[in-house]
């Protein structure tokens, strides 16, 4: 999908760590960078931890002509094979649109233009938020938009990649045993035993295929992409809520929960809505899309073209 308008003085740099199949929140900012640059948009990432050049310009100067050295060295974690992310140039932050996610205080790059996106609730993986007065807001899900902040309300903002190549059922098999991740939670009562294969720092490869052998899968981290994964590859797929979390807290669109269970007295819906699963992520790819068309013309009407 192209948009009709492309405005060439409209530039995207996103605060992003190194690419990492396992980080649900690596993915989604290198995603967008690459969503981005196909709608014609001009978008890189910038490593995290970098220095800004708006902050310490003798710094650049001195080292400008080694740049392309530095780029070089680490270009192999920021380029991930099928994405289009080239790193920013050092010049390229003045008058750009800079993205942080939510665990980024303050504004690091002194660019002045920020879009906070929460691809986490606040103040979850780290206890500090620090965020500033007009910057533009988008979340990854619906329950991750924070009220608590003096945020603009840009809404929805979603990059779903979906790895059918990898993720897909193995009907043949008789399934045995169970696996579970922990995520980004710790949970007060395990609901495995110690039986359960831990899947956690996998790579997807082993992931799917622990998904294809596995009767059931749990994940205590109840937003992680793995519990729909497993439910595509015909695992049980079940979620540990948090305590005090209700189904329509969690996600309350029935399609969401297609194929996952709200704990273990739902593994027969899970079965029921499972072959539902993938029809439902594919279609949730290419919203996502629309999602970043939108993200881009929203930018635009509240930061202005290029300065």
């Amino acid at each position: 999908m192209e948009m009709d308008h492309i405005d060439e003085h409209l530039r995207f740099v996103i605060y992003a760590p190194c690419f990492n199949e396992n980080s649900g929140g690596a993915i989604a900012l290198h995603r967008l960078c690459h969503l981005l640059r196909k709608q014609g948009f001009d978008a890189y990432l910038w490593p995290m931890g970098r220095p800004s050049p708006l902050l310490t310009p003798w710094y650049y100067r001195a080292f400008k002509g080694a740049h392309h050295i530095v780029q070089k060295l680490i270009s192999g974690n920021y380029n991930y094979n099928g994405f289009d992310t080239p790193i920013a140039p050092i010049d390229s932050l003045e008058g750009s649109i800079v993205v942080y996610p939510e665990i980024v205080c303050g504004d690091p790059l002194r660019v002045g233009r920020c879009v906070r996106w929460l691809l986490h609730q606040p103040g979850y993986l780290t206890s500090q938020t620090g965020f500033g007065e007009g910057d533009l807001m988008f979340y990854y899900q619906d329950a991750f938009r924070s009220d608590k902040h003096d945020l603009i309300d840009g809404g929805l903002l979603q990059t779903l990649w979906v790895r059918d190549d990898i993720y897909h059922a193995d009907r043949e098999r008789v399934r045995e045993g169970v696996c579970y991740m922990d995520r980004k939670v710790s949970p007060a009562i395990p609901r495995h035993d110690s039986s359960a294969q831990c899947l956690d720092g996998l790579s997807h490869a082993e992931i799917a295929r622990e998904f294809q052998l596995r009767e059931t899968f749990i994940s205590y981290d109840p937003y992680t992409m793995y519990s729909h994964y497993a439910a595509v590859c015909g695992c049980d797929s079940v979620v540990i809520p948090p305590d005090g979390m209700s189904k329509d807290q969690w996600y309350s669109e029935e399609q969401k929960r297609y194929g996952i269970a709200f704990g273990f007295e739902e593994i027969e819906w899970a079965r029921a809505t499972q072959k539902k699963a993938l029809d439902f992520l594919k279609n949730e790819e290419l919203d996502a899309i629309k999602s970043v068309d939108r993200f881009a013309e929203l930018c635009m009407e509240q930061f202005g073209s290029l300065t």
